[in-house]
């Protein structure tokens, strides 16, 4: 499809052979039934299609505390990783780490079609890193996605462990790369995220308790509507990620943040003689006195924190494999200088946002998921671990945010009606703005041995659910918000 139109004189003929991008996400033989129950057989045919583009919608967040077409392939091939082709049809280049396979005479300099390495469900995929194309073990891709110069021969190509190996110059769809697009002054964000802080909406001067922050986006947004004034405590589970949360919130030039190495359900303290004092029967602090003793009791900025010897033994096998694939070993910080949280008292906080590590199956584009139902019901458990934390961490009165970015009931409408079940203090409560869809209401029953509820009516037209086909046309994602009674 060309930037002009074709003359309204004129008839095009397509040709049906050539090769195209068209593809619908396959799910594993469990998830199937369970989706189309949920969705019905054209709705999830729909949402299988959707899922494999790009949204049509996306919203440039500013930092307010600074002030398809069809494609002719000719010439070379380069074959890359489903990864590196996700994110291509988001506007990346190809990097290096991606590229899998690649005819056996390319150049530096030389026009490539760009095409993507699908493995099938339940394996690592088919390709080896260095294969040529054309060989009998890797025949020519069907399933192309642009093409781009080579920024490298072929033996350089797979020699290199960083740096960008194909420039795409064009892609099925047309988005441009954004990476370090005005530095400091906003950054790129998908809509349903953009909405999560503003549905929490924490007043200037609270605590507000981020509990799986990384990479920082939704963390710096609360501060920024926070006036960076309070406390916003970011958690995520490895020191890199806690980094990068720091990182993000120097860059956009907020100082109330404080990110930790923490996995978020080991978050809640004991209450006992080290809590305190406001947390204490009978006992009133002024605000300065409170904050004081809640950071000693919480945080302890000298103390060293070496790896042990289990998470050395990981690092190595991790940095191992990333050899293997032509990775460079990841560069770790001095952990002696990171500060180390302890955990929290009940009741700490007034404002808790928990985006959920997830499925992850309402992000786009993704051309195939490998889940399994046992999969998705593992996750959903998990994730209620942390609502049980999140609930006992939360102030009377204080707002809780759930959210992941799936499409999955059993981590969304089912997680919700959990907490509704087992916390006869929390209430569900209406959202500011309302963009997106309501949940979804019933039930689902699998073999007679696992039963989900979902909400009722009225509970749905309280949570939002953006539905990846919807007129939205987002990535998959669900909000709902709590409210502790007093």
């Amino acid at each position: 499809m060309s930037d002009r139109a074709a003359p309204s004189n004129r008839v095009q003929r397509i040709n049906s052979e050539k090769k195209g991008f068209k593809p619908a996400v396959h799910w594993d033989v469990t998830v199937q039934p369970y989706f189309k129950a949920a969705f019905g057989a054209s709705g999830l045919d729909k949402l299988s299609e959707a899922l494999c583009r790009p949204p049509l919608i996306n919203s440039f967040r500013l930092n307010l505390a600074k002030t398809p077409r069809e494609i002719c392939c000719a010439g070379q091939e380069v074959i890359i990783s489903r990864r590196a082709a996700e994110a291509v049809l988001r506007g990346a280049h190809v990097f290096v780490p991606g590229v899998m396979a690649c005819s056996q005479d390319v150049h530096e300099g030389d026009l490539v079609a760009v095409s993507i390495a699908m493995e099938a469900p339940g394996t690592n995929g088919y390709v080896t890193r260095g294969s040529v194309i054309g060989s009998d073990l890797i025949p020519e891709s069907t399933l192309y996605i642009g093409k781009g110069i080579a920024k490298f021969s072929r033996q350089a190509m797979f020699k290199e462990t960083s740096g960008i190996g194909v420039e795409m110059t064009d892609r099925v769809f047309r988005l441009q790369p954004c990476h370090g697009m005005l530095p400091g002054l906003g950054m790129l964000q998908n809509l349903p995220s953009a909405v999560v802080a503003h549905v929490l909406a924490p007043l200037p001067g609270s605590q507000v308790l981020d509990m799986c922050a990384s990479p920082g986006g939704k963390s710096t947004h609360l501060a920024q509507l926070m006036g960076d004034q309070g406390r916003v405590v970011a958690l995520d589970r490895t020191h890199a990620k806690a980094q990068q949360i720091r990182s993000l919130a120097a860059e956009l030039g907020l100082t109330c943040i404080e990110a930790f190495k923490m996995d978020a359900t080991t978050a809640l303290q004991d209450s006992g003689p080290q809590a305190p004092a406001d947390m204490q029967p009978g006992v009133h602090v002024d605000a300065g006195q409170q904050h004081q003793s809640y950071a000693a009791s919480s945080l302890d900025t000298g103390s060293q924190a070496m790896p042990s010897a289990k998470e050395q033994l990981r690092r190595e096998r991790k940095d191992k494999a990333r050899a293997m694939h032509g990775q460079a070993p990841l560069q770790r910080s001095d952990l002696s200088s990171q500060p180390v949280c302890k955990g929290f008292p009940p009741e700490s906080f007034e404002y808790i946002l928990l985006d959920a590590p997830c499925s992850a199956l309402g992000l786009r584009p993704r051309l195939s998921h490998h889940t399994t139902l046992l999969d998705l019901m593992q996750t959903a458990r998990y994730q209620r671990k942390l609502l049980r934390v999140a609930v006992q961490l939360l102030k009377p009165g204080g707002h809780l945010v759930y959210s992941t970015c799936t499409i999955n009931p059993g981590e969304n409408e089912a997680n919700v009606h959990f907490v509704l079940k087992t916390f006869d203090n929390m209430r569900l409560v209406s959202q500011q703005p309302y963009v997106a869809g309501h949940g979804l209401t019933g039930q689902y029953t699998h073999n007679d041995a696992h039963r989900e509820d979902w909400l009722t009516p009225e509970q749905a037209s309280l949570v939002q659910r953006f539905d990846p086909c919807s007129k939205t046309d987002t990535i998959g994602f669900f909000i709902a918000k709590f409210c502790k009674a007093l």
